[in-house]
């Protein structure tokens, strides 16, 4: 099943700004990038507060491959783990 990939899209500085200016900002993007929007709030280096908006877009074949290959790696390299603790555990304990 493909995944949501979250990428930062969008930055609206809040610092010293009126709410609605903020408001207005926030519902453009929300018509612009739809319900697949996540917001969070940073502070620049001149302490300034500011919203970053990601927005969750289905993850490519390409990614998604990627992704199942990675899975499949760490699958299999945790099996191969759990296999030598049992074996070192069986041996310890004459199993």
């Amino acid at each position: 099943m493909k995944k949501l990939v979250w990428t930062e899209k969008e930055t609206i500085y809040i610092t010293d700004r009126p709410l609605q200016d903020v408001i207005d900002n926030l519902q453009y993007y929300l018509n612009k990038y739809g319900d697949n929007v996540e917001i969070g709030k940073g502070l620049d280096y001149d302490d300034c507060e500011y919203l970053f908006l990601c927005v969750g877009e289905p993850e490519t074949d390409q990614e998604y491959n990627s992704r199942i290959k990675r899975e499949e790696r760490a699958l299999k390299f945790k099996e191969e783990q759990e296999l030598k603790e049992f074996e070192r555990l069986a041996k310890k304990y004459g199993k």
